[in-house]
């Protein structure tokens, strides 16, 4: 999950981030914490999840739980808030925040 590794960047870079892109820093931001809080939670690594081959031992619940946070990750308003931000990244600080 390219998003995923997001959770990487220094805090700091979204915290220092111009107001008119702060909204999408935390769209992007807090909903990929969330979702590693969740995975943390219940033991998974998110690096090997697989949401069809859940590992041995994990509930529904917590299946519920950790999709219902990769929803939230993936939903519409974090993807445009994402384009947002590599767009500013790219015509203001002359870099891309993925390649």
């Amino acid at each position: 999950m390219r998003r995923l590794a997001l959770l990487l960047l220094p805090a700091a870079l979204a915290d220092e981030a111009p107001g008119d892109i702060a909204d999408d820093w935390a769209a992007v931001i807090d909903p990929l914490r969330d979702l590693r809080q969740v995975l943390a939670d219940h033991g998974v690594d998110a690096s090997s999840y697989d949401a069809r081959k859940p590992p041995a031992g994990l509930d529904r619940h917590a299946r519920r739980t950790i999709g219902a946070a990769a929803r939230r990750a993936g939903s519409a308003r974090t993807v445009e808030a994402m384009a947002a931000l590599e767009h500013h990244a790219r015509d203001v600080c002359g870099t891309p925040l993925s390649r």
